[in-house]
């Protein structure tokens, strides 16, 4: 279960957590990691009673175990079901704390002005109690900060009835004693330091953006006497303020945008080096294809072997032609290579008849065998020479876990018309034995060793003979067995690219992830290459560029958008797609992603609005602290 100790900053939020652990012996938590300020001394988090959560902490998890984790929040709301104890505080005197802390602890250089308006961290203090809303709110214990300093005892009713537990006993600290551990989160507990600091102007326009709230919690102490009849002067001081906001808020991007180009140029440095890089795999890929060459040499040869061996088995036929010379002017028999074995077989079952037998008898076991045949040949399948529909490719290495459940998903399609293919990267688990078990739904499988998941992928691409192809990869699964279906009865003419939603699994969970239109492509991916199907003669002009070894579908999508080719949205779910894949750790992904941006987009603006940029930038800066702590 999860108990919530909510509060805008400074509001009393550590000092109930010090009389949760003085009379409850509770231990509380935060949800921020809290390493830098409460964690960093042993004394303060002794008295407040601090523990730090766990690394794999779960928030839905937790909320089904028996056991009761107290955590502290400055954030919004997550849902309206868990217990919540909401400390409020006078928001003039919250608002001024907040901002002296934020610049004494954090090094800002917020105004006070700022922190009424809320252009600080958590917003104004306004705002974040109608967030909460815990006047209204189930569940919700609320505690004014005023009355628990004064007296705290005549609380503790209140919260054990609340938790449904008994205090312990235990002194609770007073300001003082706090005060000596730790003057920074300790700062006065007063109730009205504000008027110390606060300008009548600042008071008149802290009422004007909270005067809703602060007259709703009971804070009707000491209103601006002209409050009413200056609403018009203050809605002025509102607007100067704002104006005078936009103006340092716009020297503040000017500052960050010089920030971003000299972090730009470092990048185009790396990108420098990794063109270098690319160079060297260009050399690499020329040797593979003067090998490629020889190896087309050695084809030719064997090629060359089995049309001799095809002149050696038409010779035969010939030779047998002629032995049934006689029999064909009485019956008819048309010797074709379709044929020949059939014919070859009976002929040898005729063979041993004894030449004393009379000539009819012997007619008659060669229109024997003319039934034989015609029989077969009636009873064989058709062969199907239109074009499938779709071609499937599934590429795989080392899947035993996940495989079957992806052909199974292919196979139990009710849209039959498909060509499914699967191409496997020489595994050396039991994927191979699992294939075998499905050979006769699967229309070619191989096994051999390649150079990554797109040379697999391009293999699938020179086999597959549908009109649209799809690449549902080891472990993802059509989202359920009427897909193929629904697809079919919602393509356009026009349509080059199909694609459509995809449901995402972690966890146990199954989130429906929409897909993006395709104009939002310099901004992310915006969808899977397992939802997408694109038509075959349009996917071998480009293949992927199995130089990216995590991005290249991304360049695909980028090369076929550039090319204006017409993409079609269909809005159903088309697969499941599993987390923790291919694409989905490490720096290299982003950078490939970015030099695709580049090499695409000359609008810098757009490729610093690309998430992947940003989470690139992240994972950097996350690598350089690491290393400076170090």
């Amino acid at each position: 279960m999860i108990v919530w100790l909510a509060s805008y900053p400074r509001s009393g939020n550590t000092f109930f957590r010090v009389i949760l652990n003085s009379v409850f012996d509770i231990k509380t938590y935060s949800i921020y990691d809290d390493r830098g300020d409460i964690g960093a001394d042993e004394k303060t988090s002794e008295i407040v009673g601090h523990e730090f959560l766990p690394e794999d902490f779960d928030l839905e998890k937790a909320r089904e175990e028996k056991k009761t984790y107290y955590i502290k929040t400055h954030g919004k709301p997550l849902n309206d079901t868990d217990k919540v104890i909401y400390l409020i505080r006078d928001g003039r005197e919250s608002t001024l704390s907040n901002m002296i802390h934020q610049n004494s602890f954090y090094k800002k250089n917020y105004t006070l002005r700022d922190a009424i308006f809320g252009n600080i961290d958590m917003g104004s203090w306004g705002e974040y109690i109608s967030e909460w809303d815990p006047k209204n709110r189930e569940n919700t214990l609320l505690i004014r900060f005023e009355e628990l300093i004064d007296a705290p005892l005549e609380y503790i009713k209140s919260i054990s009835d609340f938790l449904n537990i008994k205090p312990i006993g235990g002194t609770i600290p007073t300001f003082e004693e706090l005060q000596k551990i730790n003057p920074m989160f300790f700062r006065s507990g007063k109730k009205s330091s504000w008027k110390e600091t606060y300008t009548d102007e600042e008071h008149k326009l802290f009422w004007l953006k909270n005067a809703i709230q602060m007259k709703e919690y009971g804070y009707n102490n000491d209103i601006p006497e002209q409050f009413n009849s200056e609403i018009l002067e203050l809605l002025s001081l509102e607007n100067k303020y704002n104006t005078q906001n936009i103006n340092n808020t716009k020297k503040d991007t000017e500052t960050e945008l010089f920030r971003l180009k000299n972090r730009l140029k470092d990048n185009n440095i790396e990108l420098f080096r990794l063109k270098n890089r690319l160079k060297d795999n260009n050399i690499e890929l020329f040797r593979l294809k003067n090998k490629l060459k020889d190896n087309n040499i050695e084809l030719f040869r064997l090629k060359n072997r089995l049309k001799d061996k095809d002149v050696k088995l038409e010779s035969q036929r010939l030779e047998l032609a002629k032995l049934l010379k006689i029999e064909q002017e009485n019956i008819g028999l048309r010797i074709t290579n379709n044929n020949f074995n059939i014919l070859k077989n009976s002929i040898e079952s005729i063979s041993s008849i004894s030449v004393k037998v009379h000539p009819l008898k012997k007619i008659k076991a060669y229109k024997e065998m003319i039934n034989v045949y015609n029989t077969i040949k009636s009873e064989s399948k058709t062969v199907n020479t239109n074009q499938p529909t779709f071609t499937i490719v599934t590429v795989v290495y080392n899947g035993e876990d996940e495989i079957e459940e992806t052909i199974k998903s292919i196979i139990e399609q009710t849209y039959k018309d498909i060509e499914y293919i699967i191409v496997d990267g020489a595994s050396t688990d039991n994927t191979i034995k699992i294939v075998k078990t499905y050979e006769d739904n699967i229309t070619y499988w191989n096994s051999e060793k390649d150079s990554g998941i797109y040379d697999a992928m391009n293999k699938g691409i020179d086999l597959a003979n549908g009109k649209w192809v799809n690449f549902m990869n080891a472990g993802d699964t059509f989202a359920d067995n009427d897909t193929l279906s629904k697809i079919v009865k919602n393509i356009e003419e026009n349509s080059d690219i199909i694609y459509g939603d995809r449901y995402y699994l972690k966890n146990n969970k199954k989130t429906l992830q929409k897909a993006k239109h395709i104009d939002t492509i310099f901004e992310k991916m915006p969808f899977g290459h397992q939802s997408v199907f694109i038509k075959n003669e349009v996917l071998k002009k480009f293949n992927f560029n199995d130089t990216y070894k995590f991005a290249a579908d991304y360049n695909l999508l980028m090369q076929l958008y550039l090319e204006k080719y017409n993409f079609q949205y269909i809005e159903i779910p088309i697969c499941n797609f599993m987390s923790g894949g291919h694409s989905e750790s490490g720096l290299r992904p982003y950078l490939e992603v970015l030099k695709i941006l580049f090499d695409n987009c000359k609008n810098y603006k757009i490729i610093e609005n690309n998430i992947y940029f940003d989470a690139f930038r992240n994972n950097c800066e996350n690598i350089i602290n690491k290393s400076i702590k170090k």
